[in-house]
């Protein structure tokens, strides 16, 4: 966090209990402590004082206010956090939308992350206790257009890239299936039959989030709140019938849908 100030040009991470032997290496002009340090007489403080003094330097207080480490640490671990259950879509939502991702023989290379949403991931994280469900409509399987094993392929790819940005799905589910009443408009002959069914799985029915919740043996009374992240119609229904938040996140930049959220609340 330090390093990313933009008039910071340097980060040492010190091994050392006391700030000795960087002033030698270093030989600062200044070297600057927090106020708590100004009046403190410990052998530590008074060796930096004379270390600093003999390089020619100049030791330096800060008047703001006092903020221990290690005290804040403490107090953040004693702090509950309250518990959100996050549903997610996922495409248009945590990645970048195609037209049924996976058609195609470069479907690898259109998987790419919704940064904003993973920011807002990342800003949720930090402030709730958080259980993230994924719940998606894959209807390219009755489309024939690509099988279940690559849809999990793609989610097993998108589960890693999130890994990588310390962020983790407790739950993926998809629903492969398609309206009996929609296949019979668009032509019967174009669907695989096992995947026609005159009630499905699909979203905005919430069958998906009922089924992950049941294998994470959780209930969702257990929450303070639910929060639906979607891109779609279909998505912001899904959130009325579990009687949660929606944020829709389409076009939108992180700022946006955290100032959604926190209005919301």
């Amino acid at each position: 966090m330090i390093a990313a100030i933009e008039f910071v040009d340097f980060v040492i991470i010190s091994p050392f209990k006391t700030g000795i032997e960087i002033i030698k290496e270093i030989k600062p002009t200044f070297y600057i402590k927090g106020p708590d340090y100004k009046n403190k007489n410990t052998p530590g403080i008074i060796e930096e004082r004379k270390t600093i003094k003999n390089i020619g330097g100049k030791i330096l207080y800060t008047d703001d206010e006092k903020f221990s480490t290690s005290f804040l640490i403490d107090k953040i671990q004693k702090v509950e956090r309250k518990s959100l259950l996050l549903i997610l879509d996922r495409d248009g939502t945590i990645i970048k939308e195609q037209n049924y991702l996976g058609k195609n023989s470069d479907w690898k290379e259109n998987i790419i992350l919704n940064r904003p949403v993973v920011d807002f991931l990342h800003f949720l994280e930090q402030n709730y206790k958080l259980t993230i469900i994924v719940v998606s409509n894959q209807s390219g399987v009755a489309w024939n257009f690509f099988d279940e094993i690559r849809v999990k392929k793609i989610n097993s790819i998108i589960n890693k890239l999130l890994l990588k940005e310390g962020i983790k799905i407790d739950c993926w589910e998809y629903s492969p299936e398609i309206d009996k009443k929609y296949a019979l408009l668009k032509g019967l002959e174009n669907f695989n039959p096992a995947y026609i069914k005159n009630k499905t799985t699909r979203k905005p029915n919430t069958f998906m989030v009922d089924k992950a919740l049941n294998s994470l043996n959780i209930k969702k009374d257990e929450f303070n709140n639910i929060l639906v992240l979607g891109d779609s119609e279909v998505d912001k229904i899904l959130a009325f019938n579990l009687q949660a938040m929606f944020i829709d996140v389409k076009n939108k930049l992180f700022g946006k849908i955290k100032n959604e959220f926190i209005n919301s609340l």
